[in-house]
């Protein structure tokens, strides 16, 4: 059996040995979308429907929230905090690394990324930033068919938004060389939270760059007291990711 599906049978013997307490270590990282859509909906029959106490070990926040009603952060063997599952999860997000910059070499001796970061036109990455995204890398030879891209995910993952270079005019042609290329994420267009950035150079059809060591995470923060968070507390529903300044006036008629 492939490692996917030693994880799916033995999760289905798990399930119908009707074990007090069922403990699922990472389940939801192997299989396909309907495996995993099936093995939720079970450990909600055990927990809600059984009764029984299901230990869900898991990185996969959406699913944590929507699963469990205590959640309990550890690292190193050592329990960082203990409380509800929403509360919890901010935890865990908040503690998060927020990596603002890559450095090194990733590709082959064709092409090369060599850096990848973001950065805030404000001295923390706020609601208000506009905020930069580059990508360093090297071609050692001529390309007459680059794509340069950029990927925005929410922190469960869920893709926001993709960019290429060139606003998808024509491909690019390059000679040997380093090069920078750079996007702008206007003000006020993302709610606070947490998110993720992927990069990748590709030449269709022949090679592709797009590592996770490449990969970029930041924390956007709210500029003022009211904030803007995007997920709505003790619910797993989506309220608004996109949040654009809008507003115009307001005056008594």
């Amino acid at each position: 059996y492939s490692s996917g599906m030693t994880v799916r049978l033995g999760f289905a013997i798990a399930a119908h040995l009707e074990p007090e307490i069922l403990v699922v270590d990472e389940v939801l990282a192997v299989g396909d979308a309907e495996f995993q859509k099936k093995a939720i909906g079970k450990m909600q029959d055990v927990s809600k429907g059984e009764g029984r106490t299901v230990l869900f070990v898991s990185h996969n926040m959406n699913a944590v929230r929507s699963l469990c009603k205590r959640g309990i952060v550890i690292e190193n063997g050592f329990v960082l905090f203990d409380d509800k599952a929403f509360d919890a999860v901010n935890y865990y997000e908040r503690s998060k690394v927020n990596a603002s910059e890559w450095n090194g070499h990733d590709g082959d001796n064709t092409l090369q990324i060599l850096q990848t970061k973001v950065y805030s036109s404000q001295s923390k990455f706020e609601t208000k930033s506009t905020l930069r995204i580059a990508i360093l890398f090297e071609a050692f030879q001529d390309f007459n068919d680059l794509l340069i891209g950029v990927t925005l995910k929410s922190q469960n993952g869920y893709p926001i938004a993709s960019a290429l270079h060139n606003d998808y005019n024509d491909y690019l042609k390059i000679s040997k060389g380093k090069y920078e290329v750079e996007f702008s994420i206007p003000p006020y267009t993302l709610a606070t939270g947490n998110y993720d950035l992927d990069f990748n150079i590709s030449v269709p059809f022949v090679r592709k760059i797009n590592s996770e060591k490449v990969s970029l995470s930041f924390k956007l923060i709210s500029d003022s007291q009211v904030g803007n968070r995007y997920f709505v507390e003790n619910d797993t529903t989506l309220n608004s990711i996109i949040r654009p300044n809008w507003f115009k006036s307001i005056k008594q008629i």
